[in-house]
């Protein structure tokens, strides 16, 4: 009996439709068509599925996937642990270290010692209450250099509530610091 078999050697083929939903709105369908066997005819089976929703998310995580790789200001996302879990492009430029060095680190490895464990403690106190940290950081870069970053730290919870990961976006405000460095130096003397 051959009745709803699959001839063998045959392939799903998938196309992808643009249709026009009831108030004229793009909807995108995915089509499946197998050829199948019922009794001795040959017969296409179709299955038509709408990913619309899923095709947008996917847009949109691509271009908010796209930011963070453009921006200029560094990004850094850690787990709840302190743990670094993403660096974007910016982050390897400004810090001299690449991702997969720092990727499982913790972010200390950017401390230049010029902020004592008070500064740390305050940090760590403020995010795991769920505030938003925004301080100035004294970093050092992998080749030892003192940077300055204005930087903001943000818990990002799930649907629950818990902070599960923090994100912290810096810019790089050495020369300003330096130029206001220079005029108070220029002011007293």
């Amino acid at each position: 009996d051959t009745q709803g078999q699959t001839p063998a050697g045959t392939t799903v083929r998938d196309i992808d439709i643009r249709l026009s939903g009831k108030q004229g709105e793009a909807r995108e369908v995915l089509a499946s068509f197998t050829p199948i066997l019922i009794g001795t005819e040959n017969c296409l089976l179709g299955v038509a599925l709408d990913v619309t929703s899923r095709r947008r998310t996917e847009a949109e995580m691509r271009k908010l996937s796209r930011a963070l790789e453009q921006t200029a200001d560094t990004v850094m996302i850690t787990d709840r642990d302190g743990i670094i879990e993403y660096v974007n492009p910016a982050f390897e430029r400004i810090t001299g270290h690449t991702a997969i060095e720092v990727l499982g680190q913790r972010p200390n490895l950017l401390h230049s010692g010029k902020q004592g464990p008070e500064f740390y403690r305050a940090m760590w106190e403020c995010i795991l209450k769920g505030e938003v940290f925004s301080e100035v950081f004294i970093n050092r870069n992998r080749s030892g250099e003192i940077y300055y970053e204005q930087k903001t730290i943000t818990p990002l919870r799930d649907n629950t509530g818990e902070i599960t990961h923090f994100v912290a976006t810096a810019r790089d405000i050495s020369e300003r610091i330096e130029f206001e460095e220079q005029l108070r130096y220029l002011a007293e003397h």
